[in-house]
Parts: structure tokens; C-alpha cells; sequence
């Protein structure tokens, strides 16, 4: 970020913060909680967004690339979302509150964007089923084609990591 902002580069830094680093909460363990904040010390606008909200992340990423776009540098986007699920398969989450999980489950993205543009006219119910549908062949396909796919070679395993 301070090279960016040194050099004026057209960059868009985004740290989607889930309040959670690993089984702790991120506010036990920082002074300030809000790491746009942190921007201001890169010289560098740093811009807060509820990223359960699909169209406040959408606006806010449209300034940031119409500012980098125009010259005028990097932007640190800080989107506050929630983390649904533990941090590996099987947690049992004892560090949250089953009332906070659901708070934040009530304010699910997906959900919420669904019903606005519903409600917008922007899609239909059908329309909704035939992309939900696309998606889960795509996924599909995807874990299909992974689980086909030989393993990598380990000599590979630096490539495209380092210039030549």
C-alpha cells in the first residue's frame, strides 16, 4: 500500500474483515477496529462499506477504480461482513454467541440483494431459479473437472511466483 500510494498507482486494495482472526474476535485483539482507517497513514482514501449490502460495495468500488482510473491513486476499500461459517470444517464456533450468528445471518447478502432486486423488478423468481441453477452445474462441473485433474508436480510449485 505505501509503494501504491508513494507512486500513485491505480490500485484498488480490498480487505473483505469478517471480525474474526482464526477463533478470535479481531476487537480483542486491536485498539481500532476499522481498518480503512488505516489508509489515511498510506496517504490514501480508505472508505468503510457494509459488505452484506451488494450495492454499497458496488458504488464504493466505482468510485475507487473512477479515482484510480483518473489518476488520482489507490483507494483501501474495508468491507465488514460476517464470517458464517468456523474457521475449519467442524468448529464448533464456542467463541461466538449462537444470538450474534444469527444477527448476521439475517443480514445475508445474497438474501438481501434477492430481494431488492425483486422487489425492483430487476429479476423474477424464475429468473433467480435459472441462475441458482447455472451456478450449482458450474459448481458441479468445477469440483468434476478437479477431482479429474492429475496432482500438481511438486518441481512446479514455485512457477509463476517469481519473475524469470
Amino acid at each position: 500500500m505505501n509503494i501504491a500510494a508513494a507512486w500513485n498507482l491505480p490500485m484498488l486494495f480490498v480487505c473483505e474483515n469478517n471480525m474474526y482472526a482464526e477463533m478470535t474476535p479481531f476487537r480483542e485483539t486491536v485498539k481500532e477496529t476499522d481498518i480503512a482507517k488505516r489508509a489515511v497513514g498510506y496517504g490514501m482514501p480508505g472508505v468503510m462499506v457494509d459488505a452484506n449490502d451488494v450495492l454499497a460495495v458496488l458504488r464504493a468500488a466505482r468510485q475507487a477504480v473512477a479515482r484510480a482510473r483518473a489518476g488520482e491513486g489507490p483507494t483501501l476499500l474495508e468491507l465488514k461482513t460476517y464470517r458464517r461459517f468456523g474457521h475449519f470444517q467442524g468448529d464448533p464456533c464456542k467463541y461466538r454467541t449462537r444470538e450474534e450468528e444469527a444477527l448476521w445471518l439475517a443480514r445475508d447478502p445474497v438474501d438481501q440483494f434477492r430481494a431488492v432486486a425483486l422487489k425492483a423488478g430487476v429479476f423474477t423468481p424464475d429468473d433467480l431459479t435459472s441462475i441458482e441453477a447455472g451456478i450449482s452445474a458450474d459448481i458441479a462441473e468445477s469440483i468434476q473437472f478437479a477431482l479429474a485433474s492429475p496432482d500438481p508436480v511438486p518441481s512446479d510449485a514455485l512457477d509463476h511466483v517469481y519473475a524469470p
